[in-house]
């Protein structure tokens, strides 16, 4: 077999792997965020909380985003492990038939099933251990088998794409009369379709080698207990606490931040919308930079700033309408965040094979999970301050921490990924 047919062969199976990962991470998203976009529906129609108590359906609401976060973080670190130990293709496969599992059932609960609050808490935190899998596992695959000249844009079109998973998921809830349980029968569904697409990929050369040899793998032991390996790995984390400060309170909870605003008529569908096509096209942007200048430390340098920037003009120059909050300054706090793709891609950069997976579903699992503490501080704030202040607080603390993580940060573009870590 000539060497150019091997060439066409191997790119053949680079694109047919960013097809399905891409998808994969379209289904991710969408499941990831139908739960907020039917959140209040949901509550209210399954007798949970009636339609005037704000108070009750904004505490289950958050309730519910927590044991989700919880979920986030337990299916990282089991995935990631496994991952390493068992292989990236095997994994997935029990990651999607989790969340898939948990979002059918999510779609068929009633108001008289006993234990009702107690079911759904547990269904999404079944949901967010599935997800967990997902994108660390897919980014890993393409990792390692693209170049490293080009393995940022393989990362940029699948986390591009797949973000429009929620912008999908978004239009239904506005555009349409479907239910809050057929939202989630759709993700389910969808999920379940991603199992038959999966059959076909197949492992790395890389992690093909590195099963064969007696090294350490999916060690999350010697991760937290050498100096060198944790500091990467809190480097990778701390650069995404802003991202998840933005998604988890104005965004997830853009109404009720309206309301303290003193406005009226803000939609979280509308809200998240606007928010996730222009994080997509954020995210095109900072993977392509990136790869233009050769540089990941500049770029995010670049968006630590714009979040700093975006933050503050939400605080102390509010929106004054709705329309303000949509279409102004939701579309600025998404592209603030916008290097979601490359954080990713850095993580898997930044680590052995024999740890890759590991780290790179981990970490941006750790990230998703930081509402928990963020949301503890904000709501520990807010019983002091008023929630615009809280917020504020928050927020410039988040970017402080990202800040000094970039700092800390070695650059990786163009790092050569078979290595391990000793």
């Amino acid at each position: 077999m000539s060497t150019k047919t091997i060439e066409e062969i191997r790119d053949k199976k680079v694109l047919y792997l960013i097809i399905v990962a891409a998808l994969g991470y379209f289904v991710d998203t969408y499941d990831l965020l139908v739960a907020s976009l039917v959140r209040t529906k949901s509550i209210i129609s399954l007798g949970l909380a009636s339609e005037s108590n704000s108070g009750l359906i904004k505490q289950i609401g958050i309730s519910f985003e927590v044991w989700q976060s919880a979920g986030l973080l337990i299916g990282g670190l089991l995935f990631g492990i496994l991952g390493d130990k068992l292989g990236r293709k095997r994994v997935l496969f029990g990651s999607i038939a989790v969340y898939s599992i948990a979002n059918l059932l999510n779609g068929l609960l009633v108001p008289e099933m006993p234990f009702l609050l107690e079911s759904y808490k547990a269904l999404r935190f079944f949901s967010g251990l599935g997800l967990a899998g997902e994108l660390g596992i897919g980014i890993t695959m393409i990792s390692e088998i693209m170049s490293a000249q080009k393995r940022g844009y393989g990362s940029m079109m699948v986390v591009s794409f797949g973000i429009l998973g929620i912008v999908f998921a978004a239009c239904l809830s506005i555009y349409t009369s479907i239910s809050w349980n057929t939202m989630f029968l759709i993700g389910g569904g969808m999920g379940v379709a991603l199992l038959f697409l999966r059959m076909v990929i197949s492992d790395s050369l890389i992690y093909k080698t590195q099963k064969a040899s007696s090294i350490s793998k999916g060690d999350i032991v010697a991760l937290l207990t050498k100096p060198k390996l944790l500091k990467k790995f809190l480097i990778c984390i701390a650069i995404g606490f802003p991202s998840y400060f933005v998604v988890g309170l104005p965004i997830k909870f853009a109404p009720n931040f309206g309301e303290a605003f003193g406005l009226e008529g803000v939609s979280i569908a509308i809200t998240i919308l606007t928010f996730y096509i222009t994080l997509s096209l954020a995210d095109l942007l900072a993977n392509y930079i990136s790869q233009q200048v050769k540089s990941r430390k500049k770029v995010l340098y670049f968006f630590n700033v714009m979040c700093f920037i975006s933050i503050s003009i939400f605080c102390f120059i509010p929106p004054q309408n709705a329309f303000q909050y949509h279409f102004i300054y939701t579309p600025l706090l998404g592209f603030s965040i916008g290097y979601w793709a490359l954080l990713v891609t850095t993580t898997s950069e930044t680590f052995g094979s024999n740890l890759r997976a590991t780290t790179t579903t981990v970490v941006p699992n750790i990230i998703r999970a930081l509402f928990i503490p963020i949301s503890s501080a904000f709501l520990l704030f807010e019983g002091v301050y008023s929630t615009i202040t809280s917020a504020t607080i928050v927020g410039f603390i988040c970017c402080l921490i990202a800040i000094i993580g970039t700092f800390f940060l070695k650059e990786t573009f163009g790092r050569d990924l078979n290595f391990v870590e000793e």
